[in-house]
Order: C-alpha cells, then structure tokens, then sequence
C-alpha cells in the first residue's frame, strides 16, 4: 500500500512537531528503555530544482554494538578477497565468500535481531556507533524510505558491509527482495542532501504495508472541513506502523503504550 505526498507531509509534520506525540512517547516509557533514544526528530525541507521539495525528518542517535571476534575476521577477509578479485574462488579451489551470506535475507525485518547471535567461545568487542537517520518520502514507490549513515566515535564512517552486518541485512543485488526489500541494505546519493547515504530498500514496502494496514485512504480526503485532520491521522497512523517495521534492523522499538497512545488520538 503506497502513501500520497500529502498525506506522508501532513503526517510527518505530526510526527516531528506534534505536543501529543511527544507527550505519548514520554509517557508511555520511550525515554527509559535500555539503550532506547530519544524522540528528537528535526524536521527540514528544501526546494529541489527550483520547486518545494519533499521534507526529510532527521534522528542522530549513539549505539553501542557488540561485534564478536569472528565476525571482524569475516568482514576482514571478504573485503580482502574483494579487493583483490578473488571472492569467487579461493585457496584450494575452494569457493569463498562471506560465511552465512543471505541467511538472513529470508527473515521478517521485524524479527531480525540488531545484532547477529554471539558465540560464547568468542572474544567480543564493544563499538560505539553514531547513527543518523532520515525518513525521506521515495517518490518512485510513493512510500516513506529510511536512509542511514553510520559512523564510529573515532570519526570513522562504517562501511557498507559493516552497516549491514550490524543491522543483519544483505548487500548483495536481489538479496531480500522478493521478501519484500528491507532485508537490502542499498547506497546511493541522497535525493535531499546529495550526500553519499545507505537506505534500506522499500521497493517491498507497499506489500508489506498493505497487509498492515486495512485502509490508508488518500482518495477523497480532503473534501470537507476536517480533510486536513483525515491526513495527519492517516499519515502518522502509516508512519507509525512502517518505522515499527524498518527501525526493527537497528534494534528500536516503540514502546508499546506509545503506540496506544497515538492511535486513540
């Protein structure tokens, strides 16, 4: 189910600047999850070719991850094979590449963990991450799109592969996408900022959302004096249940009496 322009504004614009969304998420416990973050979104809009763009809503927000032994050693070698051409056969004839590739592209994006499982036999080691995240109205899809940037406390930014195997997603073309694309971590320009980005892939999102939502009607709002209030209802209501779904490969939850709150609104 795809979401119009309008509704995805009048619903972001509740989204960031609303007093009851804040109040709800205050309320209903956001602020004191473990490792939770804050309901500090920022909203932005600028013009795009001489025209009003679409506006961006903006997170920036610290994680630590824990990365075991294995995988840096993993991460190592695949990107040393890729360097050097040799992914596709390694030593002793052997086909190599990355243990475990595309597992996880067969899971529900609500059900990935943030993390892939640690073996207790594993040293392990503590990474701090800071996190920027941008909800994006994808014009193509004609659905909301989470884009992404990651960087360690050092400076350093994460790379692709990196970003994914925190997240347990894939990098491969065609990983995920018949289960529906947010198994597929993507990277390309940022249509606002024009800044270098990952964005987890919503050419699945409609097909998701429509099994999640029974109706999200932009057709025929509008039309009388609440028509603006039909939109904000609908857009934050799809916004809502969609960043439930895709915030799910960073390990952020809403808690569950934030969701309550803003659907009795």
């Amino acid at each position: 189910m795809s979401l119009p322009s309008d509704v995805f504004r009048h619903g972001l614009a509740a989204w960031v600047s609303s007093p009851c969304v804040q109040t709800a998420w205050k309320e209903g416990g956001g602020e004191e999850l473990p490792g939770g973050w804050r309901w500090e979104w920022e909203w932005r809009e600028e013009e795009v070719g001489g025209r009003q763009g679409m506006p961006v809503a903006s997170l920036c927000l610290t994680r630590t991850h824990r990365v075991t032994e294995e995988e840096r050693e993993e991460e190592v070698l695949d990107l040393e094979l890729e360097r050097y051409g040799k992914k596709e056969v390694g030593v002793g004839g052997e086909e190599a590449g990355l243990a475990g590739e595309g597992e996880d592209a067969e899971e529900d994006a609500c059900a990935l963990p943030m993390l892939p499982p640690t073996s207790i036999t594993s040293e392990t080691e503590m990474v701090v991450v800071d996190w920027e995240l941008h909800i994006v109205y994808n014009e193509i899809y004609n659905t909301p799109a989470l884009w992404l940037k990651a960087t360690r406390s050092d400076g350093v930014p994460l790379t692709r592969e990196e970003v994914a195997r925190l997240c347990g997603v894939g990098v491969g073309e065609g990983e995920g996408e018949e289960e529906g694309g947010w198994t597929v971590l993507s990277q390309d320009e940022h249509p606002i900022l024009g800044q270098p980005f990952f964005f987890l892939h919503p050419c699945g999102t409609p097909g998701r959302m429509t099994r999640l939502l029974m109706v999200v009607d932009g057709e025929g709002v509008g039309k009388n004096e609440d028509g603006d209030e039909k939109k904000t209802r609908a857009g934050l209501t799809y916004l809502i249940k969609w960043f439930g779904l895709v915030a799910a490969v960073l390990g952020l939850r809403f808690p569950p009496p934030f969701v309550q709150a803003l659907l009795s609104l």
